[in-house]
């Protein structure tokens, strides 16, 4: 099972054992707060907007090698994928 499914599955369990309850005293917010606790128990978080690391810049020779470094590993970072992240509940 891979674990997309496995995070599928497990919300659904949540929702077929607590949804019920839920259902009858509408209290979603207790449907949510359950969702969002498993999603975080599994290491979901949000992608967020996020900066890469600045870059600076000074006027010298060392200066300019620190630059050229640092703006090829931005490149390095995209290729990668980075990602900010935040997670889904804040503790």
């Amino acid at each position: 099972m891979s674990k997309k499914e496995e995070i599928r599955k497990g919300i659904e369990d949540i929702i077929d054992t607590d949804g019920i309850e839920i259902y009858r005293t509408f209290d979603i917010e207790k449907l949510c707060a359950g969702i969002l606790k498993y999603l975080h128990s599994k290491g979901v978080v949000i992608k967020v907007e996020g900066e890469l690391p600045a870059l600076g810049f000074e006027n010298s020779k060392a200066g300019v090698e620190r630059f050229q470094l640092k703006l090829d590993t931005r490149k390095e970072m995209f290729k990668a994928g980075y990602v900010a992240v935040e997670s889904l509940v804040n503790e």
